[in-house]
């Protein structure tokens, strides 16, 4: 027999009402217990080692980390890029120069250089920096010119500030991101940002160990193709095209020398593997091109005053062998894998960008880019003289990746 209607409307009450302050009191403990894990690192909670110092969830939430430290940090110095130089540069090296304040790592994966471009107009507009150091990737400027670069924002508004802020705090996504914060402490391949932006290779490391150091350049190959066959299918429809990004580049010279800021220009160096796809898929003359169009931009924008640095090419950093398939005792020394330097090589950039170091890297100038290149085309063709099982490895990679 059914419950009288008498009996069950209490019943329905009682239930609803619990529901209700269970929900009043889980809300609150919740929120509170997000804002103290802070797993996005958006309130800027502190950080106690073994409860909420590994964050493992800025690695996918990059960005939005950055804008928030951003909003907290007033740096005098600030890198810009791409992941390269979140994981490759550090802002506490001894080798910044003495009046270089407070670094900033602002590099994030995957940036483009427009978006890199307001990153740098934002926090200009509310830090008083001194110096930049800037890391353009070369694929970005082989890619056929589309004219100017739009203009946009990186730090939210305080509306986005405000909607971050709420998910960050009620959401079940920040929920089991503070969970899995919890869990993660004491990882020895710890994956985390750290509040001056660098981010911890604990990844790389782990994959490195695990797999082997071999494992991270073969699962990268396929990526690394597609992105420069993409951009040799693009320049052989459109052969006529400009360079791309060159006058974004050059708005941002023109903005940095208007504010009185040092600003270093590097073109980031990849492994020799890279390069060699490169060349494999016919991009060499276009690689070259990129590069003399950056050199005539910095030099056309900001005279002497903005130094470009090179750092891609074959030398013996870049072409380091790489351990056997399957061999775990060995690792790279420079290169975790074909687009990631490791902090190894960004020491060795600082030392040539700030204390005239000769051993990494070469200053390009109009007058000397001419002989530059020469020296890139001759770099490529002894290294595949002296190493014809190497190009061989990497042609019979693309054969299988094709």
């Amino acid at each position: 027999m059914s419950s009288p209607p008498a009996m069950v409307e209490p019943t329905m009450l009682r239930f609803c009402r619990n529901w209700l302050i269970g929900l009043l009191v889980l809300i609150p403990l919740m929120a509170a217990f997000n804002f103290a894990i802070d797993p996005f690192m958006v309130f800027g909670s502190p950080r106690f080692v073994g409860i909420n110092d590994v964050k493992p969830s800025t690695l996918e939430r990059a960005e939005l980390v950055k804008h928030h430290l951003l909003q907290r940090v007033e740096p005098q110095t600030l890198m810009l890029g791409t992941s390269k130089v979140q994981l490759g540069i550090n802002p506490r090296s001894p080798l910044w120069p003495a009046d270089s304040g407070l670094v900033f790592n602002g590099g994030v994966p995957g940036q483009s250089l427009p978006k890199t471009i307001d990153e740098f107009r934002d926090v200009v507009a509310r830090a008083p920096l001194r110096r930049v150091m800037l890391l353009v990737e070369i694929t970005d400027f082989m890619w056929p010119g589309s004219g100017a670069t739009p203009v946009g924002h990186f730090l939210p508004s305080a509306r986005d500030d405000l909607y971050d802020r709420f998910m960050a705090s009620l959401s079940l996504d920040a929920f089991r991101a503070s969970i899995s914060t919890l869990t993660q402490q004491g990882s020895p391949y710890a994956i985390s940002m750290d509040d001056d932006g660098m981010m911890r290779d604990g990844l790389f490391r782990g994959a490195s160990d695990r797999e082997g150091a071999s494992a991270l350049f073969e699962q990268k190959f396929p990526t690394v193709f597609g992105l420069l066959k993409g951009i040799q299918s693009q320049t052989s429809a459109h052969p006529d095209a400009p360079i791309a990004m060159i006058d974004g580049l050059k708005d941002m010279i023109q903005l940095a020398r208007e504010k009185h800021i040092a600003l270093d220009i590097g073109i980031a160096p990849v492994h020799g593997d890279f390069l060699q796809i490169l060349d494999a898929v016919g991009l060499w003359p276009r690689y070259l091109a990129a590069k003399s169009a950056i050199t005539r931009a910095v030099a056309e924008a900001g005279g002497n005053e903005v130094p470009l640095w090179d750092f891609i090419g074959f030398d013996r950093f870049s072409t380091e062998p790489i351990p056997a398939h399957g061999d775990m005792a060995h690792k790279t020394q420079w290169f975790w894998e074909p687009n990631h330097f490791k902090v190894a090589i960004g020491e060795k950039m600082l030392e040539t960008m700030y204390h005239g170091g000769t051993e990494y890297g070469v200053r390009l100038t109009p007058q000397s880019l001419d002989a530059r290149l020469l020296a890139d085309t001759a770099a490529r063709d002894r290294f595949y003289a002296a190493a014809p099982q190497e190009h061989a490895r990497i042609i019979a990679i693309l054969g299988n990746t094709r």
